[in-house]
């Protein structure tokens, strides 16, 4: 079996947003924050330079401040549970 590859920009922008009823109180939104490659790394366990490689490819969900990659720790699970959702074609 083959897994599909789905990139974060595949995604319906639904997916990678959290809902209404997911919404974070906003004195939380800088806990949500992951700024720079090393903090993305570190929460997702993944070495620095692959967190760039992706980013780069457009296949994990990252957006840029300037010059420093940053993400959403929300954003990240939303699009982990996507993927687990991706169906597997033969």
């Amino acid at each position: 079996m083959k897994s599909v590859k789905t990139k974060a920009t595949d995604l319906p922008k639904q997916a990678l947003v959290p809902s209404n009823d997911d919404a974070l109180p906003p004195d939380s939104l800088a806990d949500d924050m992951l700024i720079g490659a090393a903090a993305i790394a570190a929460f997702t366990g993944l070495p620095a330079r692959k967190v760039y490689h992706l980013a780069e490819q457009e296949a994990i969900p990252v957006f840029r401040m300037g010059a420093t990659l940053c993400a959403r720790k929300s954003t990240w699970l939303a699009w982990i549970a996507a993927q687990e959702n991706v169906v597997i074609k033969k």
